[in-house]
């Protein structure tokens, strides 16, 4: 009789450690941004959409209301802490809907520099994430080619045009 119990919480054990395992490989493997665009690719998308993106920085600079723009779950976040969704707030909506026609995350409005990620890898305590950035000030460390990252460093930048860099920074 033990020994039937013993048998039953081995094969209890051993069916929980496979859901496990399987719950940890559709984590790793379906994760939604687990490549960064090259540069060459960001660059070709920026030049694509440049006059997009000037729009998208105009507006996060002159805006006073919202604070993060949110555009998987189509909502801002307001300074006071509200969320606002696109259905009440047009600034929101047109905010919303250029992040996703560039295929950007969230990102906070307001004074420069302006972070606009577009994807993240690895994991969130030794991962990296990549996007553009706006800025006035040339950022240091600038480099040809960001996707010859070593890792090394926190920051890489790459030149775009005018106020645009492309980004890669260790999280």
């Amino acid at each position: 009789m033990v020994r039937k119990i013993a048998r039953w919480i081995l094969l209890i054990i051993g069916a929980v450690a496979c859901a496990l395992l399987f719950v940890v490989y559709l984590i790793a493997t379906l994760t939604p941004s687990t490549r960064h665009l090259s540069d060459e690719e960001m660059l070709t998308h920026y030049h694509q959409n440049s006059a997009e993106f000037n729009q998208l920085a105009e507006m996060l600079l002159a805006e006073d209301e919202l604070l993060v723009i949110f555009p998987d779950e189509g909502e801002c976040q307001l300074k006071e802490g509200r969320i606002r969704d696109t259905a009440i707030n047009r600034r929101c909506a047109t905010l919303v809907d250029l992040f996703r026609q560039l295929g950007l995350n969230r990102a906070y409005a307001g004074p420069e520099p302006i972070r606009l990620p577009m994807s993240f890898a690895g994991l969130a305590v030794s991962g990296s994430t990549k996007g553009y950035l706006f800025t006035s000030t040339p950022p240091e460390k600038l480099v040809s080619d960001t996707d010859e990252w070593d890792g090394q460093s926190d920051f890489l930048y790459r030149a775009i045009e005018g106020k645009w860099y492309i980004f890669h920074e260790k999280t």
